[in-house]
């Protein structure tokens, strides 16, 4: 009932199937608690009011199909959180509005179809957030507000096939866009791209979601959205010209 940090506390039982029920009212640091443990097949119901580090906390937890309903209202640090889950099915609603840390959250989460809604205005990080998250749908609009890392948000587990352009994303069809992305820049004043070019079934509605929702960055010169080359073709020149109009380049990859 005292202790203040679990970190590791768990990492690497492999063998470990279940969890007793634990205090942790008082715990601030849960980061990689479960890391490893590749044959847990349920966590117990945790009380995380007070918790703000949650990196890795299920980090391989291979056989975990879900995961119980948790309070992350105090959360600043994500990445890695469901990193290698590969048969995690769903993801409950997360109060993600302090987090700053989404870095590979969902890395390797293979075989799931969607996210909720997640605030993601405080997040600086979303490198490989979604990487190798081949089954994915469908993704809702990501606040990039305060977000200067776009490049490898996807990265296929399967290589292009060169003659039809197809990535390992051949299910994901629906973005809800990123909102303002592009507004911030690195420690140097940079600005990132927007690499989408691992997605080559977007609807044309996706892509206009995305163009639509990035920054101005205009008076700051170009920067390039990245679409996949089996998607040229899909937007006219008017809508090209909005984005250019924005200050991005649409290149088709």
């Amino acid at each position: 009932s005292n202790v203040t940090n679990m970190s590791n506390m768990f990492g690497g039982c492999y063998n470990l199937t279940t969890i007793p029920q634990l205090d942790t009212f008082n715990v601030t640091d849960m980061n990689y608690m479960f890391s490893g443990c590749s044959s847990l097949t349920s966590i117990p119901q945790l009380y995380t009011s007070n918790v703000t580090n949650m990196n890795g906390m299920f980090n391989f937890c291979t056989t975990l199909t879900t995961i119980p309903q948790l309070d992350t209202s105090n959360v600043t640090h994500m990445s890695n959180m469901f990193s290698g889950c590969v048969s995690l099915t769903s993801i409950p609603q997360l109060d993600t509005s302090e987090v700053t840390h989404m870095g590979s959250m969902f890395t390797y989460c293979k075989t799931l179809t969607s996210i909720p809604q997640l605030d993601t205005s405080k997040v600086t990080d979303m490198g490989n957030m979604f990487a190798y998250c081949d089954e994915l749908i469908s993704i809702p609009e990501l606040d990039c507000s305060s977000c200067f890392n776009g490049v490898y948000i996807f990265e296929p587990s399967t290589l292009y096939d060169d003659s039809s352009g197809l990535g390992g994303y051949s299910h994901l069809t629906d973005l809800g866009g990123f909102l303002n992305f592009g507004l911030a820049t690195d420690f140097f004043g940079n600005r990132s791209d927007l690499d989408l070019r691992q997605l080559p079934v977007l609807t044309h509605d996706s892509m206009m979601n995305v163009i639509n929702k990035v920054a101005n960055i205009f008076d700051s010169g170009f920067k390039s959205i990245q679409f996949c080359k089996a998607l040229n073709g899909t937007l006219s020149d008017d809508e090209i010209a909005i984005a250019a109009g924005k200050g991005w380049n649409i290149e088709f990859v």
